[in-house]
């Protein structure tokens, strides 16, 4: 009984956060489209100059075709979700969002779903751009980061 109680729960949940209004800018379309899981199945693999980029840090200068990119732990079963855009794509363009769960075959279990998300950037131009990041639970942004990013000539 306890179970079908807890189902109902989090069933009532799902639905009123999927059916709760949502205003995005046109930046954070561009990334909020749904990841693709890895179709062969490998783990994210960056290129062989790629920077990973944090908070922590904050600044970073990269050359035009070093690929750049995020990476955010998320568990959508439980609310816990990411987004991350450039704010002038003209430099850094988004290039591909890709979800690799913690456990392939867990995925599929309720409950299972953790991963890592990954922002894919790559740098086209000479400038400065920012990649805004905000990481959500249940809906509402609980951090907000922005990582600033200087790209170079080769």
């Amino acid at each position: 009984m306890h179970s079908l109680n807890f189902l109902s729960l989090v069933l009532v949940t799902v639905f009123a956060v999927a059916c709760a209004p949502k205003t995005l800018t046109q930046a954070e379309e561009i990334v909020t489209t749904e990841a693709s899981p890895s179709a062969d199945k490998e783990k994210f693999k960056p290129a062989k100059n790629a920077v990973s980029i944090s908070p922590l840090v904050g600044k970073y200068t990269v050359k035009i075709g070093q690929q750049v990119y995020y990476a955010a732990d998320v568990h959508g079963s439980v609310g816990s979700t990411a987004t991350a855009y450039s704010t002038d794509e003209a430099v850094l363009a988004f290039q591909s969002k890709i979800l690799e769960y913690t456990d392939e075959k867990a995925a599929e279990m309720p409950g299972g779903d953790a991963a890592s998300l990954y922002f894919v950037f790559d740098p086209v131009k000479v400038g400065t751009s920012e990649v805004i990041v905000k990481e959500m639970f249940r809906g509402e942004v609980k951090n907000e980061y922005t990582i600033t990013i200087t790209v170079v000539e080769n």
